[in-house]
């Protein structure tokens, strides 16, 4: 699938996938893009890149350690705004789950400190969800397993409470941001 993306974010999409196939070996799974970037919607300056990577099995401190020394800003410089990078074991995802346990969340990029997460109870699962509901249709295979073999489909009750509990959230901490009414379009 051609998404027209530029030439540095294809070359750092590709320095992903080497750098987790380098590492992880046959504990990869596959690595997906997710969001604006994968349906044709990414802007230069505007858009950050969602990229899910499935493991076989649950990684190590180590691993997780190391993966975020491989992806981090400092280690390969994300050319979006930021990079939010997203670790599950394969029994997290398939078959699905209202509330997807991951084993790393990195959000990394320009002008920002890291934010690393390794506890999926310190953030609200339903961003998660509906990351992956939205990824399982619009996403974009980077190596591996087919995204739709790879993450459980998602019963449509559990994507209407996640959008339900969004749309709560967003009345709660940013009910005039352009995000809440983005969101509120989404679900809708």
């Amino acid at each position: 699938m051609d998404n027209n993306l530029p030439e540095d974010v294809e070359a750092y999409l590709g320095g992903i996938v080497q750098r987790l196939t380098d590492h992880l070996k046959g504990q990869l799974v596959g690595v997906y893009l997710f969001g604006s970037a994968s349906y044709g919607a990414y802007e230069s300056g505007l858009s950050d890149l969602d990229v899910q990577a499935i493991v076989k099995d649950p990684l190590d401190t180590v691993d997780k350690q190391a993966v975020i020394h491989l992806l981090n800003q400092d280690a390969l410089p994300c050319p979006a705004i930021k990079l939010e990078f997203v670790v599950y074991a394969q029994s997290a995802v398939y078959p699905a789950s209202r509330h997807p346990r991951f084993e790393l969340n990195l959000n990394t990029g320009h002008h920002q400190p890291d934010h690393i997460s390794l506890d999926p109870a310190n953030e609200s699962s339903h961003w998660f969800l509906l990351d992956i509901a939205m990824g399982r249709k619009l996403g974009r295979n980077l190596h591996g397993l087919n995204i739709t073999d790879a993450f459980g489909a998602i019963p449509r009750r559990l994507i209407l409470e996640a959008i339900a509990t969004s749309l709560d959230w967003h009345q709660a901490n940013e009910l005039n941001s352009a995000n809440s009414v983005l969101n509120a379009c989404r679900g809708w």
